[in-house]
């Protein structure tokens, strides 16, 4: 356990009067500075906040993004059929699972401590090269109307087939091979060697943070980008999701949101930044379960930018994950 997992599990609960109040007002890189100037002291049943992921099983999950990085998919208006038809099928769901909730989240230093208890609690799960990647998204975005569209796509681990729900009907989307899959906005190297890299990452937060800073030019927004990117595009184990809860809630500018709501009306905890000076970039979580939901881009002051005339609380972008996971065929859900 290192001296952040520690001193969390120790103050955990942490008293109101520290946290509750200034986690929705201050930064909450202020938050774990707190938490870190205290003194450590037992806590009950320490684990380790993750074992070191294994490369071979970062490398064969690596395929996935090559596709999602191609634009291979299908988008069908919200109004229409919103059903998953899908094919029925006696084979065994599987991974990447959940630990038990270890209780709802409140604020930002909640989220961080359990989250990681609840991820040590999760199966280690290694994705083989014939398993599929599955995402149910609904989306807004001004650039493909104002209806928004909704897409529910499955991806061969090994790249070699993607398929795709057409019209309540599975339809194949083809296959991609071959060469670099493009480069995921402030993450090194192709996306379909992202895993290979994520593997080489430390546990740490702190050392974490460090990274991706040095990755982004030092830029907490940029930062911030990079891990709202990772979220959206990548399947990720608990583990290594709580551990970017944590280096963002480290990020200096980040504060916590107690209410949050995703495209499909669902309502979660938030943590965002105001980027650029204008706009409000806010990574939506599930308090319970403490599983990425989705985001919302929306535009915090009224102000000409990009030659257009911009409405405070105007919606730039806002989603939903509505289902992911990894399954055994095409047509599955977990």
């Amino acid at each position: 356990m290192n001296e952040l997992d520690g001193r969390l599990s120790a103050w955990n609960p942490v008293r109101a009067a520290d946290v509750l109040d200034a986690a929705a007002s201050a930064d909450a890189a202020d938050l774990l500075q707190h938490i870190l100037s205290q003194p450590i002291t037992s806590a009950s049943q320490p684990q380790s906040l993750r074992p070191r992921r294994p490369a071979k099983a970062w490398i064969a999950a690596a395929a996935a993004i090559a596709v999602a990085a191609a634009g291979i998919g299908v988008s069908e208006s919200l109004p229409g059929d919103r059903s998953a038809h899908t094919v029925p099928s006696g084979l065994p769901v599987i991974g990447f699972q959940q630990g038990t909730s270890q209780g709802l989240a409140t604020n930002a230093v909640e989220l961080v401590d359990y989250a990681t208890r609840a991820a040590a609690l999760a199966p280690v799960f290694v994705p083989g090269p014939h398993d599929w990647i599955y995402r149910d998204l609904r989306q807004i975005n001004p650039r493909f109307g104002p209806h928004g569209y909704h897409e529910v796509t499955w991806w061969e681990v090994n790249l070699h087939h993607v398929f795709f729900l057409d019209h309540g009907k599975l339809s194949s989307g083809g296959s991609s091979t071959g060469g670099c899959a493009g480069q995921l906005d402030g993450w090194p190297g192709c996306s379909n060697n992202l895993y290979r890299y994520l593997a080489t990452l430390p546990a740490d937060p702190a050392a974490l943070r460090r990274i991706l800073l040095a990755n982004n030019h030092s830029s907490p927004a940029g930062a911030f980008r990079a891990i709202e990117n990772l979220m959206q595009d990548f399947a990720l184990p608990a583990r290594f999701q709580a551990e970017l809860y944590a280096v963002l809630t480290g990020l200096p500018g980040v504060r916590f949101d107690r209410s949050a709501t995703d495209f499909a009306g669902r309502h979660g905890i938030g943590l965002y930044m105001i980027q650029q000076g204008f706009l409000k970039m806010e990574i939506i979580i599930n308090p319970r379960t403490y599983t990425y939901m989705g985001l919302l881009w929306l535009v915090d002051k009224t102000l000409i930018k990009y030659g257009k005339h911009l409405h405070k609380g105007s919606i730039w972008g806002w989603n939903a994950i509505l289902g992911s996971g990894i399954v055994k065929k095409a047509g599955q859900l977990p």
